[in-house]
């Protein structure tokens, strides 16, 4: 048997096939070149539409007489006040968070307390907090809580005595309630 290719003398390369990969990956490229040069004629034919319209606004813009300027009478001027007033207000209502002051009560409560309204008031940066304590012992920690976080400067009793609440059985118990004033807390 003889043998005609010597694959030791010389490399060895598929010309048809790599000329069929070369034509192949030319007519990608063609077409490729083709779908962005079709895209960009169309993005410069917007661009041109778009140039058109705002030049037509420029001029209607243009048109516009300078003798139309906007007039605030004094009555319209008192209510656009009036108004922006009650909204600082609505905003200032709004700044107030909440979440932020019952994590710093929950940081000082303890068990054996529930409070039952808090009234915060921006004005006199405090909170007036109406509650209920199971025994002396328990309000007389809340308070101790309170006055040792830094949170709450100023704590204040303002109310305490005792009251009758129903439990789940349906039998009363006796419980202390109370109300502070907390200074300083907003």
């Amino acid at each position: 048997m003889k043998l005609t290719l010597n694959l030791a003398s010389r490399s060895y390369v598929n010309r048809r096939a790599l000329y069929l990969f070369y034509t192949l990956l030319i007519g990608v490229l063609l077409l490729l070149l083709v779908f962005h040069l079709a895209w960009g004629w169309r993005l410069h034919a917007h661009s041109r539409q778009v140039a058109a319209q705002v030049e037509e606004l420029d001029k209607q813009l243009g048109e516009v007489p300078d003798d139309t300027a906007l007039v605030i009478t004094p009555a319209a001027w008192e209510r656009q006040a009036t108004l922006v007033g009650f909204a600082n207000v609505v905003l200032e209502r709004d700044g107030f968070r909440w979440t932020a002051l019952l994590d710093r009560l929950e940081e000082v409560a303890s068990e054996g307390i529930t409070i039952r309204s808090l009234q915060p008031d921006p004005k006199e940066n405090s909170i007036k907090i109406a509650g209920q304590a199971r025994s002396v012992q328990h309000l007389q920690e809340f308070l101790d809580q309170l006055m040792a976080s830094s949170a709450f400067p100023e704590t204040y009793l303002l109310q305490q005595a005792t009251e009758k609440v129903k439990a789940s059985g349906g039998s009363e118990r006796p419980v202390i309630g109370f109300s502070l004033l907390l200074k300083g807390g907003i």
